[in-house]
């Protein structure tokens, strides 16, 4: 008889922004509070929960982020060309603080993947982000 096993990965849950582009009718994450973190907050988050024992950062936020104005302008006053260039900062910034970053923010081109590449030790992808079927059969307006 083969044993089951149950891993476990302490981790800590980074949301970089609750704004959301997409409208998903079963969305519980969206608040649209129109602000991303910044590297000072994140640095914070990252020391203060370090001591608990993570070894693992998940970061999460909404998606198509570039187009909501409030957050396309954030990233321009910190001279980000795009919003993938700053989240592989963030995740540089915590490799540099002895953590794994992995990656919970939707779909991403391959240019996108390839960017972020040497940054990530994994990357989230939900059944809505892969099945073409999902935006038009269950969530219209969903990318």
């Amino acid at each position: 008889m083969q044993k089951s096993v149950l891993t476990y990965s302490h981790s800590l849950l980074l949301p970089l922004t609750r704004s959301c582009g997409i409208h998903c009718s079963y969305c519980t994450f969206k608040q649209n509070d129109g602000a991303l973190l910044t590297f000072d907050e994140i640095e914070n988050d990252l020391q203060k929960h370090s001591a608990s024992g993570i070894c693992e950062v998940t970061v999460t936020a909404g998606q198509a982020l570039e187009d909501l104005p409030e957050i396309a302008e954030q990233l321009n006053k910190q001279g980000y060309a795009s919003y993938t260039e700053y989240v592989r900062d963030i995740c540089h910034l915590i490799l540099e603080n002895g953590l794994l970053p992995s990656l919970d923010i939707g779909p991403m081109s391959y240019a996108q993947l390839e960017m972020l590449a040497l940054y990530v030790s994994s990357i989230t992808l939900m059944l809505e982000n892969i099945n073409n079927d999902f935006a038009k059969t269950i969530q219209r307006g969903k990318s």
